[in-house]
């Protein structure tokens, strides 16, 4: 019964053929460690600027409801602007 186990190793002209094939190692690992470290280096690095910015936005929405004597479209606007304005802050500082 033949084995499919190597009992010698390849010599150093049958591996550079292999390379000049392109049969060479590559860790895909390496590359998605990389990606995800950036990743978490990105979020530690804009994550008090977009904390404080969220903070500031849902003070400012919270005291803006408990002002609002009546519902008229323009207590709406301020509110609804002060968002938008907020939400495009976060994302354009990122970018």
């Amino acid at each position: 019964m033949a084995s499919d186990e190597k009992t010698e190793k390849a010599t150093p002209k049958k591996r550079n053929d292999q390379r000049k094939e392109g049969n060479v190692p590559v860790s895909k690992d390496v590359i998605a460690v990389a990606s995800l470290v950036g990743c978490f280096y990105c979020i530690k690095l804009f994550f008090p600027t977009i904390y404080r910015r969220l903070r500031e936005s849902l003070i400012f929405q919270i005291s803006s409801v408990a002002d609002i004597n009546e519902l008229s479209l323009g207590n709406l606007q301020l509110v609804g602007m002060k968002a938008v304005e907020t939400l495009a802050w976060c994302i354009f500082q990122l970018v």
